[in-house]
């Protein structure tokens, strides 16, 4: 295997709301991409969780403080404690909480709760 650093897109902050997402495409290039309009000025921020992003605050937050040794302020975290997004069963999307994917999929609260409990289980053992 090999180990690749790019530069730039390794400065992205984190957010648990990120307003972008980055990923490898063939030949080793970087893709950057807005999941939202970026206002002029605000900041474009990744979230380093991937489908871990999709937990309670109080796990995001354990598991930032693990791997990467801050805590979240985003305005999720910071915010009341709901479940903000669930992945999408088909195709592994977000999907807004009792909303459809754009693929037409929509995820119960029983699987979103699931998810919670799965990691805090892991996280503990």
């Amino acid at each position: 295997g090999r180990l690749v650093l790019f530069d730039r897109c390794s400065r992205f902050n984190h957010s648990c709301a990120p307003n972008a997402e980055y990923g490898l495409r063939e030949g080793n290039v970087m893709r950057v991409r807005a999941l939202r309009p970026i206002r002029e000025g605000e900041e474009v921020c990744v979230c380093y969780l991937g489908e871990d992003g999709l937990l309670s605050t109080p796990l995001r937050r354990q598991i930032l403080s693990r791997r990467y040794l801050f805590r979240c302020c985003c305005e999720l975290c910071d915010g009341p404690e709901v479940l903000a997004a669930t992945a999408c069963p088909s195709c592994g999307g977000r999907v807004p909480l009792g909303g459809p994917c754009s693929c037409g999929e929509a995820r119960s609260c029983g699987e979103a709760c699931a998810i919670d409990e799965a990691a805090m289980r892991a996280l503990e053992g």
